[in-house]
């Protein structure tokens, strides 16, 4: 259909030609889009040939890409009716029968949508204006194209007027207003759907035929938005939830309950560093220690395949004991949906450089933690490669290369990044951590078999069932299995393991044996467990 046997509605569509993910255009599109105008995406060669169909067509460029993009030539050489450049960095103007001077895309791109706008509004209104100034000259310049006046008898006879029945008439009177409704709403939804329908196809073509690195294995020794110049998205979150306790009534004792409940608020945090060195990138908390500072591996509004691997190496720089890594593989602040109130969900393990470790799900809009699927322990280090495998639903952790629990949980559909960092809440000075040999690996969409999975942990089963637990040698390292035990150290707990097959030997240096729970008098004391058994109590753990 033509330009000009298009429908009003039709003709006051904007057509942008961008870069296949372009990031910067893609951000100025949805700033259109909440203007109010009608955008359709060129970013193929199909939709590109349409610019000569539409009002308005926003040309987007960038030095370097725009004479390899094939929709951004396509939409040039169509000679659109209106042609606006818009340029992403400052660059000659390739010459073209452009219609405005060139607009240049801040780094707010939803200043430069309002600016265009106005000028596209203002365009409108123009060729609304100028149609009827068209017409009116033809009518007066040819006179001969009117219609001949109607020629009068001398005879006038009286037409006969008809008479209805009265049933028949009344019928009419009452029916004709609800067919022009019903015609009226017939039109409106097939109009309707058209638009949508124009507006989802040239979305879905763009999602469809642009390969992307979503798509492929990706490696970065020396991860980070400044240390890796591979071309993907690497973000550093400037704020988060955090919990707001409420103040106590004055004259109040101490052991009163507060006037309200906790709340959470949004925290801006720009304290986080990234430094890059040979070795890996250095993150840096300069304050709000007890949050996470974190890097994404961002999807650019994509959500990531359905199977991938991802994995970090976290080593400790200068942190208090109470240092904690995370990797997250839901990371839900890249979605469209995503705001300051949301976008905060994700399903993350936690590992802390005393061992312990923990999987948890963050709520989206609170960033408080919604459900604790696993915990356990591994060996003390300053040093662990965190991975996770995710097939739809179903997660697998694994830290230094160990699977420690795979999860089931449905509450995050897809996933929009990959999250890594750091929290130290016991931290008095700035606490640093290097991270390096972050790997992205999509695998095939196939669907888990559960024969081959080591451990599934769901919400349900994280309810404690009374059962008889019993281990031959009892402790860290010694039990094979699934108990977890916490592990002992001589700075902490004053106490040395070893697992002979007899049991779990613990061994307590000189003058170390007030840490035991056993007295030992002499100088270099030990004493060997085995045959543990736990049983709970009736009544005691829910069913």
């Amino acid at each position: 259909m033509g330009y000009d046997m298009q429908p009003s509605f039709l003709r006051r569509r904007v057509l942008v030609a961008v870069a296949p993910d372009d990031r910067q255009a893609i951000e100025l599109i949805k700033a259109l889009r909440m203007q109010g105008l009608t955008v359709l995406v060129a970013s193929t060669v199909v939709l590109a040939a349409q610019a000569d169909e539409v009002a308005v067509c926003v040309v987007v460029l960038h030095p370097e890409t725009w004479r390899s993009t094939l929709p951004i030539i396509v939409a040039m050489r169509c000679n659109p009716r209106y042609m606006i450049p818009v340029l992403e960095e400052p660059m000659m103007l390739p010459r073209a029968a452009w219609a405005t001077e060139p607009f240049a895309l801040s780094e707010f791109p939803a200043e430069t949508a309002r600016a265009l706008a106005q000028m596209i509004r203002h365009h409108f209104q123009t060729v609304a204006e100028r149609e009827p100034v068209v017409v009116a000259p033809r009518v007066a310049i040819s006179p001969w194209l009117r219609e001949p006046e109607p020629f009068e008898p001398s005879i006038i006879h009286k037409p006969r007027r008809m008479v209805l029945p009265p049933q028949l008439a009344q019928l009419l009177r009452l029916g004709w207003p609800l067919t022009v409704m019903l015609c009226l709403s017939f039109l409106s939804y097939y109009f309707f759907q058209l638009s949508s329908m124009t507006n989802t196809e040239a979305v879905t073509r763009t999602v469809r035929t642009t390969p992307t690195w979503r798509d492929h294995v990706y490696t970065a020794a020396v991860p980070g938005a400044s240390c890796d110049n591979a071309g993907v998205d690497w973000e550093v979150p400037d704020h988060y939830k955090g919990q707001v306790s409420p103040s106590v009534k004055p004259g109040t004792i101490d052991n009163q309950q507060p006037v309200a409940t906790p709340t959470s608020q949004v925290i801006v945090d720009t304290s986080t560093v990234v430094t890059c060195q040979q070795s890996g990138a250095l993150l840096t908390h300069m304050n709000h220690y007890a949050a996470f500072a974190t890097m994404i591996f961002a999807s650019k509004g994509l959500a990531l395949p359905q199977h991938f691997k991802a994995q970090i190496t976290g080593s400790i720089v200068n942190t208090s004991p109470g240092a904690i890594f995370a990797l997250g593989v839901r990371d839900q602040s890249n979605s469209d949906l995503s705001s300051r109130d949301s976008g905060y969900g994700n399903d993350t393990l936690q590992v802390g450089i005393d061992g312990s470790w923990e999987i948890v799900r963050y709520n989206n809009s609170s960033q408080a933690v919604d459900l604790r699927f696993a915990r356990g322990f591994v060996r003390a280090a300053r040093s662990y490669i965190l991975a996770a495998e995710t097939n739809g639903d179903i997660m697998s952790f694994s830290i230094n290369n160990q699977t420690i629990a795979t999860i089931t949980d449905p509450t995050y559909a897809d996933s929009y990044g990959v999250s890594f960092g750091l929290s130290d809440p016991a931290a008095v000075h700035a606490p640093s951590a290097l991270f390096s040999q972050f790997v992205y690996q999509p695998l095939a969409e196939t669907a888990q078999v559960q024969s081959q999975i080591r451990t599934t942990i769901t919400p349900h089963s994280l309810q404690p069932v009374p059962t008889i637990y019993t281990a031959v040698a009892p402790g860290f390292g010694c039990d094979p299995g699934k108990g977890q035990w916490q592990p002992t150290s001589v700075a902490l707990d004053h106490a040395i393991t070893h697992c002979p097959a007899t049991g779990l030997t613990v061994t307590s240096p000189g003058n170390s044996a007030a840490g035991l729970n056993i007295r030992l008098d002499e100088r270099s004391s030990g004493v060997t467990y085995s045959n543990f058994i736990f049983t709970p109590l009736p009544g005691l753990y829910a069913q």
